[in-house]
């Protein structure tokens, strides 16, 4: 079972803390749209090998990003993929998974889940020739959690955005005696990081992703200001 293929049925929750009381005297608090696109990449999806080699970047808020001879390249607003400004290519290597959008106050969290709450996996039970196997799960998320804060600067048409970014997938499963299917204990791979950055509003931060048994995970986030 590879972890990008289950996303297909993945489950996507978003929510956001309780709302902020205000004085009635005291301006309104801002608020803001957040849109998040979370995207698949597949550096090599040839039919011999099905699975991808990557290098992903995981620095956050590159503006450049390069998977083999696929790249992009943040703008602003604009994302050009291989030099062409589209907002997804038509290219089978490249797959958004989710896009949830949020809307918050300044200095309000929120957070989105995308993925799934537990993995499966076969395990051998007695000594039969043919061996039988019993299905079992893990309880651990897989998938991608990002917890968004968003506050105001002092110079108009920006803001700062407060990341804690943590996403898993499984890279890797034992091998199982007699059995093609790659379907034993799955291995986990788990990467995080939390950053405040500055971005202007309307425009596109990029966020590299770990590298998964397919390609690599990217995420692309951008705030603007609800009239």
């Amino acid at each position: 079972m590879k972890i990008l293929r289950t996303l297909c049925a993945f489950t996507l929750l978003a929510c956001a803390s309780p709302g902020i009381a205000q004085d009635e005297d005291a301006p309104l608090l801002t608020q803001y749209l957040v849109e998040v696109r979370c995207h698949e990449i597949l550096v090599d999806n040839s039919e011999q090998t099905g699975q991808a080699t990557a290098e992903p970047s995981n620095e956050v808020s590159r503006t450049d990003f390069e998977w083999g001879d696929l790249r992009l390249h943040i703008e602003g607003d604009t994302l050009e993929w291989n030099g062409e400004p589209v907002p997804v290519p038509d290219d089978p290597r490249v797959r958004v998974i989710a896009n949830p959008v949020i809307v918050l106050l300044a200095g309000q969290k929120s957070t989105v889940f995308i993925g799934q709450d537990t993995v499966g996996y076969f395990e051998p039970t007695g000594t039969g020739d043919p061996p039988l196997f019993v299905y079992k799960t893990i309880d651990q998320p897989v998938g991608l959690e990002l917890e968004v804060l968003v506050s105001e600067t002092s110079e108009q048409g920006s803001v700062y955005v407060e990341l804690n970014y943590s996403s898993s997938a499984v890279i890797g499963r034992e091998e199982l005696p007699g059995v093609s299917l790659n379907v034993g204990m799955p291995q986990i791979s788990v990467y995080a990081f939390q950053t405040r950055v500055r971005t202007e509003l309307n425009n596109w931060i990029g966020l590299g992703g770990q590298e998964t048994r397919q390609g690599a995970l990217l995420t692309l986030l951008k705030v603007s200001e609800v009239d």
